[in-house]
């Protein structure tokens, strides 16, 4: 698999809305809430993830796998690329079990901050099933991340007409 870190446009050239030319910006926070959308310019200079890649916080919550957000990410996370894309969801998987999240959170622990790099991951042996266990596995889990994304995005239509209804009906 390959690690690559994310990039770090100047604070300066962010916005907070989205127009033409510009690109979401992910940050670790953002997976947990919507509260501070972030903008950057359309570069080849950014690094860009789909909702469905495997993201990691390298900092804050070292270790911690993320996905569902498409958009630019920043120097704090970065996406962990199988070269057998067949490894996708298994790989995703591993790294979320809860022991992996640990010993990857314990072995980046810095002087000043914890940092998940790849000589983290290179330092790990998983192991790979058969291809056919492997197919299998591929297909199953990718439906459910495919379901996992659109129940969030059927809850944030909700909360979207909640407020809307809100604003309505007490403003």
């Amino acid at each position: 698999m390959k690690f690559l870190g994310g990039s770090q446009p100047p604070k300066s050239e962010h916005i907070y809305e989205n127009k033409s030319g510009y690109v979401r910006f992910i940050q670790n926070r953002d997976y947990n809430s919507e509260g501070h959308l972030t903008y950057i310019k359309e570069s080849k200079k950014n690094k860009l993830c789909s909702r469905y890649d495997i993201m990691m916080d390298k900092y804050g919550e070292a270790g911690k796998v993320r996905f569902g957000i498409d958009g630019a990410y920043n120097v704090a996370l970065a996406k962990i690329q199988p070269v057998d894309e067949n490894l996708q969801e298994y790989i995703r998987e591993f790294f979320s079990q809860e022991d992996v999240e640990k010993y990857l959170s314990n072995s980046s622990i810095a002087s000043t901050r914890a940092s998940v790099s790849e000589e983290n991951l290179n330092n790990m042996y998983i192991k790979i099933p058969d291809s056919i266990v492997l197919a299998n596995f591929q297909n199953r889990h990718h439906k459910m991340i495919e379901y996992i994304l659109n129940i969030k995005e059927e809850n944030k239509k909700l909360r979207d007409l909640k407020d809307l209804y809100l604003k309505k009906f007490f403003s």
